[in-house]
């Protein structure tokens, strides 16, 4: 199988088959060394469905986006596989994308589990200042940023055998970047890092997933909507100004669309407006950055199987917002800017399905 290809169809078989696999019991976890406690430290999978995936994103002051998700799966064929699915986007559109597939042995873990390499990338989280190193044929990255000062578990999207990190927003990020096509130059702007895993199919119990986040100065927003397979969804605000915590809340999320009833498939909200307790606001999805299908690249046959078990897509666009905070340590504020948003599907959704969250006062999830 080609390079592309065979990246895709590692991507592929972390999501798909969540029906026709039967369920897998969980293998003892293997003795976790006290530097690997750090939130970002490779979990390594135990199950025979067990993956995690660290997702990065940045924007640079020059106009540049980069966007990358790592993985270590035990899906598929053998254990211990490791993938990276990258897209850096120039000021002007233009998108570079780069991959990259390796099977157990094939690619490096730290002792302390905190040093990635899939072949031409590198992931260093040890250490006060961290590393992203890239060097592919058409993007090469060497980027700095310092370690979170603190990093944030969702316990709205945590339970037994899964989880769900937020390891940074707003992190100040610089080096080096080239791209095909133009010099080599010096970049600095804002990074969010998340780290989530599972010990089962991130398919059997995530539908969409929508993130949204600012990337442009010291005050930090982070909104994230999980809905499941049968329609239930949880959302999750996060304001933070340097270090200090302005609002951390469930909300409630009524998304906009532009047109009615409910277009069915992978649809993209106009906006979604957000209700909490201290809280309210709306953010517009702009400017599509890059939207995304991984099984694309497969071969007809392969992309007919796996057909009727999957069809994962995902989009990134620019995101205006205004967000009015009514009580906080620092009294009522407004915030209002442009962030960057991304929309994940993981299968279709049907007219009929309430793919917005509950209102923040009703606790009682998929059984309302």
């Amino acid at each position: 199988m080609k390079h592309g290809l065979r990246t895709a169809a590692a991507f592929a078989a972390l999501l798909f088959l969540t029906t026709a696999l039967p369920a897998q019991g969980e293998t003892p976890a293997a003795p976790v060394p006290q530097s690997a406690k750090n939130p970002a430290a490779a979990r390594i999978p135990q199950s025979e469905l067990g993956s995690e995936f660290w997702s990065l994103t940045a924007r640079f002051e020059t106009g540049e986006h980069l966007m990358i998700e790592l993985c270590i799966s035990n899906v598929g064929l053998g254990d211990s596989n490791a993938a990276v699915i990258g897209h850096l986007i120039e000021a002007d559109g233009t998108v570079h994308s780069f991959d990259g597939a390796k099977s157990q042995g094939e690619w490096t873990l730290s002792d302390d589990r905190l040093r990635v390499v899939i072949g031409k990338l590198e992931l260093d989280q040890r250490g006060p200042v961290h590393r992203l190193r890239i060097s592919k044929e058409r993007v090469r990255v060497d980027l700095a940023f310092e370690a979170a000062s603190e990093n944030t578990r969702l316990a709205e999207l945590t339970s037994q055998g899964r989880g769900f990190d937020l390891l940074g927003t707003e992190t100040a990020i610089a080096g080096r970047l080239w791209t095909e096509g133009h010099p080599e130059r010096p970049v600095q702007g804002r990074l969010v890092r998340t780290h989530r895993w599972a010990e089962e199919l991130e398919s059997s119990y995530v539908l969409r997933r929508i993130e949204l986040f600012t990337l442009d100065g010291d005050t930090s927003v982070y909104l994230i909507e999980a809905t499941d397979p049968s329609g239930g969804a949880e959302s999750w605000l996060r304001v933070q100004r340097n270090d200090e915590v302005i609002v951390a809340e469930r909300v409630s999320t009524t998304l906009i669309w532009t047109e009615a009833p409910l277009p069915e498939g992978f649809p993209l909200p106009k906006a979604i407006e957000i209700e909490g307790e201290n809280v309210h606001g709306r953010f517009e999805l702009g400017t599509d950055l890059v939207r995304y299908d991984p099984l694309r690249d497969l071969p007809a046959p392969v992309r007919w199987v796996l057909a009727p078990f999957i069809r994962w897509r995902t989009a990134w666009s620019t995101t205006p917002f205004e967000l009015e905070i009514t009580t906080g340590p620092e009294g009522p504020m407004q915030l209002h800017g442009s962030g960057v948003s991304n929309v994940t599907y993981f299968n279709e959704v049907s007219p009929a399905m309430n793919v917005a969250a509950p209102p923040a006062e009703v606790t009682c999830g998929r059984e309302c």
